[in-house]
Formats: C-alpha cells, sequence, structure tokens
C-alpha cells in the first residue's frame, strides 16, 4: 500500500474516531495514562472552514492519532485516546502509551474534512506530572499547505536523554531549486516543494551537526527524529578517574563495572601549565596511555581491576601530567566525531611538581596550586622534611596568619586546605633541592579573588588558579589602577626580578603552580574574577 493511501486511511479513521460535540472539560488526572488532556483554543476560528483538530505522537509513522470538532473556539483531546492505523488488518486499535522519555512529544495540527490538506502544526512537549497541557493555536489564512507542497515534521532529542533540545535549529533545503527553510527548537514544521534529495540538516554552536535525506511527498506529512550529542558528548562515555598518591608512584582508578574498557589519555607539560581541553592526539598533545613511546611508564597490571600506576612520579618524574578517559566501547574509532565533545566534557585529574630550593640565605619559594581547592595532607607529598614550611598570607589583614608545618614522619597535618584561588610560601629548610607534588582535579570554573589596601599597604598574594599558563590580559584584571603593580619572584635567585605596572602587563605570563605579589596602589578593593578562556 503506497504512503498516499495510507496517510488517507489514517486521516479519515481519525476523523471516524473522533466523535462529537464539545463537552465540558474533565477532571484533570495526574500522569497516569490513560488520563492525560490537551486543553486548546483557537484564536481565530473562522478560518477553520470544517476543519478538525488532530493530535498525532512525534512517531507520525507510526499513526497513532486522535482528532476533535472545534466548539466555540475550543477543543479538548486525551492522549488516552491516541489510535494507530495497522496495515496489515486496516484496522485501527487503540495504543497501549507508557510514560518514557521517548513518547513526550506530540503535535497538534488541522486536517480539512476532505482529506487533502494539513497545516498550522503545533508541537510540545507532555509534563506528565501535571496531568493535562493548556494550548492556544491561531491559524493562518488558508491553513494547509500550498498546492503541491508537502511537510517536514522534525524533532530533535539529546541523543542520550532523548529530550528535545530547545536551542536547536531545523534547517530544511532542496539542492535542486536551492530551496532553504528554517526553525528553531526541539520542534520544527517546515514547507518544501517535494523534490528528491531534500535534506534535513540539524545544527547548533553547541551541538554536533547531523543531516538525514528525505523524501517528501506532496500533501503529506514526513516525520524524522534526530539524535544529536550536545557540547558534553556522549554522556554515558565519560569515565570519572580517580588520582591518589600509592608510595612514589601516582594510582589512577575508576569504576570498573560501569567501565570496563575505559581509553586513558596523558598530557604533560614542563612545569609551566601546559593544560588543555582540546582532543588533540600527538606526541607534545594527548597520547593514550598504551601509546609505544609510553610503555614502562605505567603498571597496568590491574587495570581489569579498575586501576593502573604511574610510576615513580611522586617528588619526581613529570613536571606536570594530566589524565582524561572515555568509554572505548562507545566510539568506531579515534576519529569518531563524538569523540572530541566527549572528551572536552571528561573531567581530569593531573599532577604538578612544585620545586622547593634554598639558597645560603634563604629558602623561600613562591608556590601556587592549580587544582580544585583540597585537603592539603590529601594531595600533597614528596621529598621535603621536617622544618619545611607553608606561610599562608590573609590579603584582608595583610598578614601571614598561619604557618603549617611539615613533618617527615607524618606528612603534613590534618584539617589544612590547599586553595586554588591562594598564592603561597613554601620554606625550604635543608641546602638539598626538594620536590613537592600536588595532586588534584582540574577545575576550569571561575574563581573570585578580593585585591584590597589597607591604610597602610596594599599587598596580596595572588595565583593562576588554572593549570594552563595566562597572560594577565587573558585573566581579566579589569579593576586594576593605573598604579598597581604585580611583583614576580624567581624560585631560583630568591630576589624579585621583575615589577610590572598595569601599562605593561597584559602580555605578561603567569605561570601555573607559582604566586605573585599583587601591589593595590589605593582603594578601594576590587573583586577580581578569574575566568578560564
Amino acid at each position: 500500500m503506497n504512503m498516499a493511501r495510507k496517510i488517507f486511511i489514517l486521516i479519515l479513521g481519525c476523523i471516524v474516531l473522533a466523535g462529537g460535540a464539545w463537552a465540558t472539560y474533565p477532571t484533570p488526572q495526574r500522569g497516569t495514562l490513560p488520563f492525560y488532556y490537551v486543553i486548546g483554543t483557537i484564536t481565530n476560528p473562522e478560518l477553520l472552514n470544517g476543519r478538525k483538530i488532530l493530535l498525532h505522537s512525534s512517531n507520525w509513522n507510526d499513526g497513532k492519532c486522535v482528532s476533535a470538532d472545534v466548539v466555540n473556539g475550543k477543543f479538548i483531546l486525551n492522549l488516552g485516546e491516541l489510535y494507530y492505523y495497522n496495515s496489515d488488518t486496516l484496522s485501527f486499535p487503540k495504543e497501549t502509551f507508557t510514560e518514557t522519555a521517548a513518547n513526550n512529544a506530540f503535535f497538534l495540527s488541522i486536517v480539512r474534512t476532505d482529506q487533502t490538506n494539513y497545516g498550522a502544526v503545533e508541537p510540545f512537549l507532555v509534563d506528565w506530572s501535571k496531568g493535562y497541557t493548556e494550548k492556544t493555536l491561531t491559524l493562518t489564512d488558508g491553513g494547509g499547505f500550498k498546492q503541491g507542497t508537502g511537510a517536514i515534521i522534525g524533532f530533535v532529542r539529546d541523543g542520550q536523554s532523548k529530550l528535545g533540545i530547545a536551542e536547536a535549529q531545523i534547517s530544511c533545503s532542496d539542492p535542486l531549486l536551492n530551496q532553504l527553510s528554517n526553525a528553531g527548537g526541539a520542534f520544527a514544521s517546515l514547507e518544501v516543494l517535494p523534490k528528491t534529495g531534500a535534506v534535513l540538516n540539524c545544527s547548533k554552536t553547541n551541538y554536533s551537526s547531523s543531516s538525514l535525506t528525505v523524501s517528501i511527498l506532496a500533501n503529506t506529512i514526513t516525520s524524522v527524529t534526530f539524535d544529536l550529542a550536545s557540547s558534553a558528548g556522549l554522556p554515558g562515555a565519560i569515565v570519572p578517574l580517580t588520582i591518589t598518591a600509592s608510595g612514589n608512584d601516582i594510582k589512577l582508578a575508576w569504576d570498573k563495572t560501569a567501565f570496563p574498557k575505559p581509553a586513558i589519555f596523558m598530557l604533560t607539560g614542563t612545569g609551566i601549565g601546559t593544560y588543555s581541553n582540546a582532543y588533540e592526539i600527538a606526541a607534545d598533545k594527548w597520547l593514550p596511555i598504551i601509546t609505544q613511546s609510553l610503555v614502562g611508564l605505567f603498571d597496568m597490571s590491574n587495570y581489569d581491576n579498575g586501576y593502573v600506576l604511574y610510576l615513580g612520579q611522586i617528588g619526581s618524574g613529570a613536571k606536570e601530567a594530566y589524565f582524561k578517559a572515555v568509554d572505548s566501547t562507545k566510539f568506531q574509532s579515534e576519529s569518531d566525531p563524538l569523540l572530541p565533545p566527549t572528551f572536552a566534557a571528561a573531567p581530569a585529574v593531573g599532577k604538578f611538581n612544585l620545586d622547593a630550593t634554598r639558597n645560603v640565605t634563604t629558602g623561600w619559594n613562591f608556590i601556587s596550586y592549580p587544582f580544585k581547592s583540597a585537603s592539603l595532607n590529601s594531595v600533597a607529598f614528596g621529598q621535603l622534611a621536617t622544618g619545611d614550611e607553608l606561610w599562608v598570607w590573609n590579603n584582608e589583614t595583610k598578614k601571614f596568619t598561619k604557618i603549617i608545618k611539615y613533618s617527615a614522619t607524618s606528612g603534613w597535618p590534618q584539617g589544612e586546605t590547599l586553595d586554588r584561588t591562594k598564592g603561597y610560601l613554601l620554606y625550604r629548610s635543608a641546602t638539598q633541592p626538594a620536590t613537592m607534588t600536588v595532586l588534584g582535579e582540574v577545575d576550569l570554573s571561575s574563581a573570585a579573588v578580593t585585591l584590597s589596601r589597607t591604610s597602610t599597604t596594599g599587598w596580596n598574594f595572588i595565583g593562576n588558579p588554572f593549570p594552563a599558563q595566562k597572560t594577565v590580559g587573558n585573566l581579566n584584571l579589569g579593576g586594576a589602577l593605573n598604579a598597581d603593580e604585580i611583583w614576580i619572584y624567581s624560585n631560583v635567585t630568591k630576589k624579585f626580578n621583575k615589577i610590572v605596572k598595569k601599562a605593561s602587563w597584559n602580555d605578561e605570563l603567569l605561570l601555573s603552580g607559582k604566586s605573585y605579589l599583587y601591589y593595590r596602589s589605593n582603594t578601594p578593593s576590587f573583586d577580581w574574577q578569574i575566568n578560564w578562556q
């Protein structure tokens, strides 16, 4: 049976099943089918010209529909009365409808009694918890397709949640006629000429592009559903990692039940801040840890148990290293188009080595913590000795308010926090150099630091809160005064070797893992809003 014949029988059946005149509103019920009502008003019912309201599901080809008369500009439809066309028996059995995410998209449209014309398509989503929805329709004069045209109804949904994507854009183009129509939102009704090769394209800047070739018939509606991947990629394919110290090694772990075969990637750098979210596979970018050049760096013997060891990396090893993981079973290859957005959305963990040195006169080292704020004794390890100290400055009181002492036997004391928005002084007591390795979660959320001045002084400790070097211009010191300064200390020479003023600091790099002195020249204070860019 051809499509036109199916559509004819479907519409005829919907009209036959519609049944009569307007009745009073039934009492809406709470989301328990078969009671879900669409209560509607037509603002200009004089244009109906004998047509009925037709309600059908997003899967038009399944033929699920119910229709109703419009009386005094009002109509009511019950989703629990949806019928579908069975092409084998040429009958209209009642639909057994379930409350699932995939079945919550419906369309209201107008149908002529002579079964030749459609028009005024109005999409909507069902809120099952409410029990009913109210819709107001305004008809366009003519109320149907132009002679000889057809229509596409597109439903754009997230490929994982199956829910509509409101900000998606749908465009329908006919390459033979260079005709283009556009509509916004999770739904779109597009009227096009019925030429072969018509293409429906869905795209939005924060969603991956998708296209599908659609055959369009004159005087018919074609339904298309698009499953798009959002900027979050495939959420079910993101593998969260944890990072902890295990002796002199770093332990990377994951939920082995949920993700038995993760693909783990590593990015290393020189200790200045080289983190990037972009999916780039290269020797100086991200690499799978099973890459030949990385063999020997990892103990993979417990991979099936949900963890691997990055060997000899506490107090030594790579200056900085970051890790991400995705579910390898969800992608066809490393060039799968859904892999880059999924990779970008995956959380990262990392390590960063902070050098602690001393010369003949002093042992001060300006440091910062480039990860999500965390408990000091759970993320900081290495070759430090009893007598080493972490000095904490208070930007409001302009004083060192805390001196945290390290113990060679027990490490850092409990109850202390490393804050990504602060700058610290790490005091090295011994003459031989040491390395403190800090571990943590990469945090690209915005941060805020108040930079102030008292009546006597304007010193503030600051740090770059991200594991990527940034220029001062990138970090948006918008409230600075012309006489404000940034003082840059060398942990090697143990001297301030540079002072930069506002007029020339936009291109000055603030490295990850280092702290700086910000001199506020006058009142008032301002909140430094630091954003990842």
